[in-house]
């Protein structure tokens, strides 16, 4: 071992640990602005992926290579924007008082990085979209087998794009554009 190299090993435990710390903070922060009765968002976020799982099995039955598709890929991509705007404003603004406030002012008292805010937002999304995104590949696929007897590339990419990159880049947009501490970060 090289002199010094012990110490980096430390240092970027130490840096992990912080971080880990800081996430569990958010968590727990996000976890009791759930409960508090002027947020009210869950049932929301519920309805929302609800709404979001029917549709989706019922737009990707239709396989991709189908003459309708295009049409339905566009209704599709803006369907992907109210689902995942209304999850993500439950974690990025605060109800008080009839009035949205940034979750920024809320947070810019706790000890935590807004980079890691960010990352965890990022991890909710993640999650919120699996089920979302597994439906659409299970019913893409069962589709094109039902219809077309074969399945090809353009079925499994088209629901990997719509439904799991397109939301994505929606949602990272989204929570980098956001304010917090009333400052875009």
């Amino acid at each position: 071992m090289r002199k010094g190299e012990g110490g980096e090993h430390i240092q970027k435990a130490e840096k992990n640990k912080e971080y880990i710390r800081q996430c569990e903070i958010i968590r727990e922060f996000d976890r009791k602005q759930r409960k508090c009765a002027s947020n009210g968002m869950e049932p929301v976020h519920m309805l929302a992926k609800g709404v979001y799982v029917v549709l989706i099995a019922m737009v990707m039955w239709i396989p991709f290579d189908m003459e309708e598709v295009s049409t339905i890929a566009v209704c599709t991509l803006g369907a992907n924007i109210w689902p995942t705007w209304i999850f993500l404003s439950g974690y990025l603004y605060v109800n008080e008082d009839g009035k949205m406030h940034s979750i920024g002012e809320k947070l810019k008292y706790m000890p935590v990085d807004m980079r890691i805010v960010k990352r965890v937002r990022m991890e909710y999304l993640i999650k919120f979209l699996k089920l979302p995104l597994i439906t659409a590949l299970v019913m893409q696929l069962v589709g094109a087998m039902a219809c077309n007897h074969r399945i090809t590339i353009a079925n499994m990419l088209y629901p990997l794009v719509v439904m799991g990159v397109f939301p994505l880049l929606i949602g990272w947009a989204d929570i980098m554009t956001a304010k917090y501490n009333n400052r875009a970060v």
